[in-house]
């Protein structure tokens, strides 16, 4: 392992894993955004995994996002293209949790190559902040892919 990116099978318990996905089938929206340190209107579920994560990565988050990726919609990701994320969520390396579904993390290391990382059910990946990367749409059987963002909001 090196410096550029962290990969974690089995990371959550299943009892946050699954209050997680459960609270994203329920949003009816495909994205939502948490400020953690507001407390207001988050999720119990979203902040027993960031304590959880916090407590087993060492990191301190402020910010959550639940999302649901479909193969269906109308809508394309901007996910799904090469990027950075912004500046005010790079303080930390990038925390992807996948909860349910498949799909493929695609960055260009250090030195230039392009790497591919399966993401599938209840793995979790740190992704150094400052590399290009991006998601596939998903691919597992059912279409969809419900993921967790974790991450320090230098703005708050």
């Amino acid at each position: 392992m090196h410096n550029e990116i962290k990969i974690s099978s089995d990371f959550f318990p299943e009892s946050i894993r699954l209050s997680l996905v459960q609270e994203i089938e329920d949003m009816g929206v495909r994205k939502r955004e948490f400020h953690l340190s507001a407390g207001e209107n988050v999720p119990e579920c979203v902040i027993s995994a960031a304590r959880f994560a916090s407590d087993k990565l060492g990191l301190e988050f402020n910010f959550a996002v639940l999302k649901r990726y479909r193969v269906t919609d109308l809508y394309e990701s901007q996910a799904y293209e090469m990027h950075l994320d912004p500046d005010n969520l790079t303080s930390i390396p990038l925390v992807l949790c996948t909860l349910e579904g498949e799909a493929d993390l695609i960055y260009i290391s250090g030195s230039g190559a392009e790497t591919t990382v399966r993401c599938s059910r209840n793995v979790v990946v740190l992704l150094d902040s400052a590399l290009k990367h991006r998601v596939t749409p998903p691919s597992s059987a059912s279409g969809e892919r419900h993921f967790l963002f974790l991450g320090y909001d230098t703005y708050q």
